[in-house]
C-alpha cells in the first residue's frame, strides 16, 4: 500500500516490516533488564488443629396452629 508524505510524494510502506521493527525493538528492551529480587518471607505462625465431637442445636420458629384454614367440600 502506498501512502503520501507531506510533499505530496508516494512513498511505498511495507507495514508487516515495520509491526516486525517495532516489535523486535520491544523484545530487545525487555532482554536487558535483570528481574528483582525476591522480597524477605513475611513472619509466620503456626496453629495445631485437633478433631473433637460437637453438639449441633438449632431453636427455629414455628406455629402450632395455622393462621389460615381451607375447607374444601365436593
Amino acid at each position: 500500500m502506498a501512502q503520501y508524505c507531506a510533499g505530496g510524494l508516494r512513498i511505498p510502506v511495507q507495514r508487516g516490516r515495520i509491526c516486525a521493527g517495532v516489535a523486535l525493538a520491544l523484545l530487545l528492551l525487555g532482554c536487558g533488564k535483570k528481574p528483582a529480587p525476591a522480597p524477605a518471607g513475611a513472619p509466620v505462625s503456626s496453629v495445631t488443629v485437633k478433631t473433637e465431637p460437637i453438639q449441633l442445636f438449632a431453636e427455629l420458629p414455628g406455629r402450632v396452629a395455622p393462621y389460615l384454614i381451607a375447607e374444601i367440600r365436593p
